[in-house]
């Protein structure tokens, strides 16, 4: 049994040494990874080389088409400041003589302009260039009146091209092109939605915020049952100015400025401002109420009016001389708006706002001068259209002097000199105790101005003339 086996022995008296990768075989290992990074690293900047090179010389090319444009608005517009016809219109092409014809036309306006407005100035500075293959869009500035204006010119890159004068290449001025307006995009508000395409950006959002308020003011002054959303169509063809698309009453579409010259400073400009209002104002009265149509000769052709004018005072801010209706929601509240409108008969007389204000007319507090001023405008009306029943209506025919100083006015020819109430004033009661407010009017103009008191009397809560 004390016999051991020598294979154990020599087992645990044997130690494995691990002496790991032969150097050189290490060496050169690391020799060929060197060598294949260092392969790939010269492909790799050669690569990149050349596609700097061709990207470098692609900006350039670029650079120097974008340069030759540049040139072209320059020369065109120095065309256009000397009066040089000829220079302007080799830079004009097109298929059909109808552009050349189109641009003569411009030509002449733009000389007109310059020799009649000498703050006008054709600056040739370029506000924007976009260059798509052979096609460019570029917007000039323009300066009227101190104020900066963007004109859109379309050119086409011709290359090796010839006409009747020779060869043509390089960049020449051609029509309006619709198709090139840029990417869509729509604007999203509280109760408007615009659609519209890159160069009428501006326009979108400022005209997008803008109506966005002037619904706010709306349906708060008349308590609209809902808001509807108004969608507004910017387009650069297919319509002409602003207004309603037939088929959708709450679509309004209108041309882009940019088709003409677009204001800088001010994209939603004012004289489109005030025909965005007119039409909105009209819309919601109408959504308010439902269709009105009413007697032009009736006092409620007035107060439609007035309170339409109202609302566009509110929207752009100005003051729309509409003084009964101002006078009305100072005392009575902005609601007393929505009520009027949903009440006023088609025909109805000024008696409507007793309704309204549960007042007496003459204890209503409200300012007259808008209101005589329209009766005494309708007068000269009925008169020219001899409308002698709606003439004698305006007036106090119980009283028989009266009625023989209406019916001699009538007969005569309607005076040529202007008239405007500048103020009323309260009057005692007549012999019957008929209230009585007196409206003091200018008369003519210059050197023969005069004042003039106009008596009007409250007959069964209507206001009538009595002198």
């Amino acid at each position: 049994m004390g016999l051991r086996l020598d294979w154990k022995i020599e087992a645990e008296s044997t130690v494995v040494r691990d002496r790991g990768e032969d150097p050189n075989a290490a060496r050169r290992r690391r020799a060929a990874r060197f060598r294949l990074l260092l392969t790939v690293g010269l492909v790799a900047l050669l690569v990149g080389g050349a596609a700097g090179a061709v990207i470098y010389r692609w900006n350039q090319v670029n650079q120097q088409i974008e340069q030759l444009l540049r040139d072209t608005v320059a020369a065109e517009v120095t065309a256009l400041r000397i009066g040089d016809w000829n220079s302007f219109v080799r830079i004009q092409r097109s298929a059909t003589d109808d552009w050349v014809n189109q641009q003569r036309l411009r030509f002449d306006d733009y000389q007109r302009l310059l020799e009649t407005n000498p703050t006008a100035q054709l600056t040739g500075h370029i506000l924007d260039v976009t260059i798509d293959g052979q096609r460019a869009r570029v917007q000039v500035q323009e300066i009227l009146d101190g104020v900066a204006y963007a004109r859109t010119w379309f050119y086409w890159r011709y290359e090796a091209d010839y006409d009747d004068d020779g060869e043509i290449d390089g960049w020449r001025r051609v029509p309006l092109d619709p198709t090139f307006w840029g990417s869509a995009a729509t604007y999203e508000g509280e109760a408007v939605q615009v659609s519209y395409r890159e160069v009428d950006t501006a326009l979108a959002t400022a005209m997008g915020s803008r109506v966005d308020e002037w619904m706010s003011i709306a349906c708060s002054a008349l308590t609209c049952d809902s808001v509807p959303t108004v969608q507004i169509d910017i387009r650069s063809e297919g319509v002409t100015g602003i207004g309603w698309a037939p088929d959708d009453p709450w679509r309004l579409q209108l041309l882009s400025p940019h088709t003409d010259r677009a204001r800088i400073d001010m994209p939603f400009e004012p004289g489109l401002q005030i025909q965005a209002s007119s039409l909105l104002a009209e819309r919601l009265i109408t959504h308010v109420r439902g269709s009105w149509a009413v007697d032009e000769t009736a006092d409620a052709a007035f107060l439609r009016d007035s309170v339409k004018n109202w609302l566009i005072g509110r929207f752009i801010q100005v003051d729309p001389q509409t003084h009964l209706i101002t006078s009305l929601v100072e005392h009575y509240d902005e609601s007393s708006l929505g009520l009027l409108v949903r009440t006023l008969p088609a025909d109805s007389s000024i008696d409507v706002l007793s309704v309204v204000t549960g007042r007496s007319l003459d204890q209503a507090g409200l300012d007259w001068r808008d209101f005589f001023n329209w009766r005494l405008s309708l007068e000269r009306q009925l008169i020219a259209q001899q409308n002698s029943e709606r003439f004698l209506a305006l007036y106090d025919t119980r009283d028989e002097v009266v009625r023989g100083l209406a019916s001699a006015r009538f007969d005569a020819a309607p005076p040529d000199e202007s008239m405007t109430v500048i103020h009323t004033e309260q009057m005692p009661p007549a012999e019957d105790g008929t209230p009585q407010r007196a409206a003091i009017t200018r008369i003519g103009e210059g050197e023969a101005q005069r004042e003039a008191q106009i008596v009007f009397r409250l007959v069964n809560g209507v206001w009538l003339r009595a002198s």
